[in-house]
C-alpha cells in the first residue's frame, strides 16, 4: 500500500515536493537540454533503483557537475542535501507497485473495462448527490477558486480550469511543478480550495498548508481515512470503496468523469444568457451566435 506517513520524508512532504519521482520527472521537463538541472534529473531518474548506493563523488563524477551544483539541485527540488534525496529512495519500489502491479492484473483488458464501467456508475451517483450539487454552488459563489493537486492528477485539473474560464471562474491551479502557493494566504472564507487526491496521500502530504487556509476546503478523493474529515469542510468520496493508498481506475479516468459532470451542473445552472442556452441546445452551430 503507497502511504505518505513515513518517517523518511520528514519536512520535506509539502504542497510543493509530494514526490522524488515527481520532483525528477519536473526538473528534466522543464529543464534546457545539457543544463545541469537536465543531466543531473536524468542521470537521477535513470539510476532511481540504485540511489541508495550512489555517492555524490560519484555523481558529481559521472555528470561532470560539481559538488556545490548537486547541492543547489537538491534544494531546488526541495530537499537540503543529497543525503536527504537519496532518503527517498524507496520510492522506487512504491511506484513500481503502484504503476507495475497495477498494469500486470491477469486479464487487464477485461479487468479495465469491468472497472471503468462500475465507476462510472458510482460516479454518475456521486454527482447526483446533495453534496456535489452544494459544492457546485460553492463553485459558483466563491470569490477565489483554488485547486491543488499532485501533478500525477494535474492534467484533469488543468482541463477543468480551462472549461471553467468560459463559466467565468479563472481559477488557480497548484501543482508540485507550476503554481505559487503564496495565492493561498491571501484567500478567505469567501474563498474554496478544492483538492484532489484520489488516493489521500496528496491531501495527508499537504496537511501542514491546509491547516492554516481560511478559506474553505474540498477534497476529492476514495480514502475513508477519519482524518480527511477533520482536515477539510466538505469530503467528496468518488467511490463506495475505500482504496486508500492503491491506484485504480478512479485515479486516472475518474476525476476527469467527475470534472466533467459537475461542468455540465455548472452550465446549466449558472451560464443563462440567451447565447449560453442556444449553445446548449442539439443542432447549436457556432456561426448562429457568439457567447458572451
Amino acid at each position: 500500500m503507497l502511504t505518505v506517513d513515513r518517517p523518511e520524508y520528514g519536512d520535506h512532504f509539502s504542497l510543493k515536493h509530494f514526490s522524488l519521482l515527481n520532483a525528477l520527472l519536473g526538473a528534466f521537463n522543464a529543464s534546457e537540454v545539457g543544463s545541469p538541472g537536465y543531466v543531473l534529473s536524468k542521470y537521477l531518474l535513470e539510476h532511481f533503483d540504485d540511489l541508495p548506493r550512489l555517492n555524490v563523488y560519484e555523481v558529481a563524477e559521472e555528470c561532470a557537475i560539481s559538488r556545490s551544483s548537486i547541492r543547489r539541485f537538491c534544494q531546488a527540488i526541495g530537499f537540503e542535501t543529497f543525503t536527504g534525496v537519496k532518503a527517498a529512495a524507496y520510492e522506487w519500489q512504491l511506484h513500481w507497485r503502484y504503476f507495475v502491479d497495477y498494469a500486470n492484473e491477469p486479464g487487464f483488458d477485461a479487468y479495465l473495462s469491468a472497472h471503468i464501467i462500475r465507476m462510472l456508475s458510482e460516479i454518475r451517483d456521486v454527482a447526483a448527490s446533495r453534496s456535489v450539487r452544494e459544492f457546485v454552488e460553492d463553485l459558483h459563489r466563491a470569490r477565489e477558486v483554488a485547486c491543488l493537486a499532485s501533478d500525477f492528477s494535474s492534467m484533469s485539473v488543468r482541463e477543468f480550469q480551462q472549461a471553467m474560464l468560459y463559466g467565468g471562474k479563472l481559477l488557480h491551479v497548484l501543482t508540485e511543478g507550476s503554481g505559487d502557493p503564496v495565492v493561498l494566504d491571501g484567500l478567505c472564507r469567501e474563498d474554496l480550495v478544492v483538492v484532489v487526491s484520489v488516493t489521500g496521500n496528496y491531501a495527508k502530504a499537504a496537511s501542514k498548508q491546509l491547516r492554516t487556509l481560511r478559506a474553505r476546503t474540498v477534497v476529492l478523493t476514495t480514502n475513508r481515512s477519519a482524518e480527511l474529515h477533520r482536515l477539510f469542510d466538505r469530503v467528496i468520496y468518488l467511490s463506495r470503496e475505500d482504496l486508500q493508498g492503491r491506484r485504480s481506475v478512479y485515479s486516472k479516468y475518474g476525476v476527469s468523469v467527475f470534472f466533467d459532470l459537475v461542468y455540465s451542473q455548472y452550465t446549466r445552472r449558472y451560464l443563462a444568457s440567451e447565447p449560453v442556452r442556444r449553445s446548449l441546445e442539439p443542432g447549436w452551430h457556432p456561426d448562429d451566435g457568439v457567447l458572451d
